[in-house]
């Protein structure tokens, strides 16, 4: 070594003090880990503190695990009575599908539209059948009535008599209102009943349908 080196510590080997190289790194790494451990010490992070941290760590968990323990307790616990027989008894294998559709439960939209249009079809052929009733019922009655206008044309009105009580003479009969008359004779003939006698006409009716005599001289 030159007289400008500095002189090492007679406690570093003798081949880091001849090589002032070799001497620089070492007093690097052990400024480093004179730093560590200060930093350690310091905040408390050391190997100690980390073992206690660890441990707390644990003892918390075993802590929490037990009191979830008990908040929760089994079903067979917390049952009593029937259930508790229920619970021990075997469990027993299921006999339907449980996949199977029950399709009564949930109609197609098929069947809900076919529904609909029986509803609709039902409405028509109802409306149908009140107009095919309607138009029978006036048939009937416009035959009711030209029977009952060739009855009629049967009885002779002879002549009328007014005065408090109108009375007329009907087919040789004297009748007054109120009367019955006969298109042939009282048993076989169809009866109608006087209405209203009036000079040289009277109305008579059957069954709600009023027709009128009158004289022909």
């Amino acid at each position: 070594m030159n007289a400008t080196t500095p002189k090492l510590p007679a406690w570093l080997p003798e081949s880091v003090r001849d090589d002032p190289k070799k001497a620089g790194i070492l007093g690097a790494l052990l400024l480093v880990l004179v730093i560590v451990v200060l930093r350690y010490l310091i905040m408390g992070s050391g190997p100690t503190a980390a073992m206690g941290a660890g441990t707390e760590s644990a003892v918390k968990k075993a802590e929490k695990k037990k009191a979830d323990a008990k908040l929760v307790q089994p079903m067979a616990l917390q049952a009593s009575g029937a259930t508790k027989l229920w619970l021990k008894e075997p469990i027993t294998s299921v006999s339907r599908n449980l996949f199977a559709i029950r399709q009564e439960y949930y109609p197609s939209q098929t069947s809900k539209v076919a529904q609909k249009d029986k509803k609709i079809t039902g409405f028509w052929d109802a409306i149908e059948k009140s107009q095919t009733q309607e138009a029978d019922q006036k048939k009937r009655r416009e035959i009711l009535v030209e029977n009952l206008q060739r009855e009629a044309a049967k009885l002779h009105l002879q002549s009328t008599v007014m005065g408090p009580e109108p009375q007329a003479i009907i087919g040789g009969s004297l009748v007054k209102e109120g009367d019955v008359v006969a298109s042939d004779n009282p048993k076989a003939g169809v009866q109608f009943r006087v209405l209203k006698i009036e000079a040289r006409r009277v109305i008579i009716e059957r069954e709600g349908i009023k027709l009128e005599l009158r004289m022909h001289q």
